[in-house]
């Protein structure tokens, strides 16, 4: 064989080994998503129009290790209850069909957080196109832990992505920055129930949704809650022409704690 043509051949081969659509193991030998031979066949979902699969496994627990897109993630019926962690510094990007679960369990989505003393990272999740989160399924967005400009994980939703009808839990932090669902573009939260919940302790960052653009809020149920702590109470906001749903805004639960708020501010960004 020519050296062209073999280089070529070995391209192709290892494309092969590392990236494609496949169906998560149902003994895997570790819980990395980026390991090729964690799926079958072994190689790694990873592109635009990939399709990552998941069934019946004896590894539930599973981590994406680098910045990570599908075309979607499907749980077929009867596939077990999985937890997908996004790793601190990356991203998992649903940029097709998004989220599909026939599995008949709740499905759970969580973003990583560094607990350095000072700064950090955290996991991302985003849905471009008219990618959906699905339903039956929970998003957790952890708020920082590191204890100075830490950053709190983020889900965002692009283009004419939606929600569907799931879960989010923007989670409050110590001392930096709280998780974020934020919807851009023309996105919409669907039917979606969204729980912005206040710092964790004095001066803790809260969990929050934001709605820039021309993005709504569709059906979705809105609950922000008081603080419980000298911290900021969760919130919404409002930017640009977003519309609103059905939004509860609770008060602090001890003295001098903050109470939870929404904001609509036209055209502020």
């Amino acid at each position: 064989m020519k050296p062209l043509a073999f280089f070529l051949a070995y391209l192709l081969a290892l494309s092969t080994v590392y990236a494609g659509s496949a169906t998560w193991s149902a003994t895997p030998l570790t819980g990395d998503w980026n390991t090729a031979t964690n799926w079958m066949p072994p190689t790694i979902p990873n592109g635009p129009a990939d399709v990552a699969t998941f069934d019946v496994s004896n590894t539930t627990d599973i981590s994406v290790s680098t910045g990570t897109e599908v075309n979607s993630i499907v749980f077929n019926s009867g596939a077990s209850a999985f937890s997908i962690t996004v790793m601190p510094g990356f991203t998992l990007a649903t940029s097709g069909a998004g989220i599909i679960n026939d599995s008949g369990r709740q499905q759970n989505f969580i973003t990583g957080v560094d607990d350095f003393l000072i700064g950090g990272e955290a996991g991302n999740i985003s849905f471009t196109g008219t990618a959906t989160a699905g339903s039956q399924s929970v998003f957790t967005v952890r708020g920082a832990e590191g204890n100075y400009a830490a950053d709190g994980g983020h889900i965002d939703f692009y283009d004419a992505s939606t929600a569907g009808s799931s879960s989010f839990i923007n989670n409050g932090s110590v001392y930096s920055f709280g998780g974020v669902t934020e919807f851009h573009d023309s996105s919409t939260a669907g039917a979606g129930i969204l729980t912005n919940y206040a710092g964790a302790a004095y001066f803790g960052g809260n969990g929050q949704t934001e709605f820039v653009d021309n993005s709504s809020a569709g059906n979705a149920i809105i609950t922000n809650k008081g603080a419980s702590t000298f911290s900021l109470g969760g919130f919404v906001d409002f930017f640009g022409t977003s519309t609103a749903a059905t939004i509860t805004n609770e008060g602090g639960s001890v003295a001098y704690s903050d109470g939870a708020w929404t904001t609509f501010c036209g055209f502020c960004l």
